[in-house]
């Protein structure tokens, strides 16, 4: 009798290196990062620089519609009720 493991391990199949990087987590995304900085200093210098320009950029449009998006979802009567009250 053959186990499930082994017909479970024979139904797959190899993943084509396009099929591997859609499935990639972000915790493997970060596992793969911290492999690949590990071998080449060269490459965590650049791996540092991308993630510094890519972290701290601030798209002020997008920001701008989620503050008016909050804001609409206020109701006048309870900013009335709040104002001046001590919190």
């Amino acid at each position: 009798m053959v186990s499930r493991t082994k017909k479970s391990a024979s139904r797959r199949k190899t993943k084509g290196k396009s099929e591997i990087l859609e499935s990639i987590t972000g915790s493997d995304a970060l596992s793969i990062l911290n492999a690949i900085a590990q071998r080449d200093e060269k490459i965590k210098t650049t791996i540092e620089k991308t993630a510094m320009e890519i972290l701290s950029a601030v798209d002020v449009d997008e920001i701008a519609a989620k503050v008016q998006g909050g804001l609409e979802l206020l109701q006048v009567e309870d900013v009335w009720a709040r104002a001046g009250a001590i919190c």
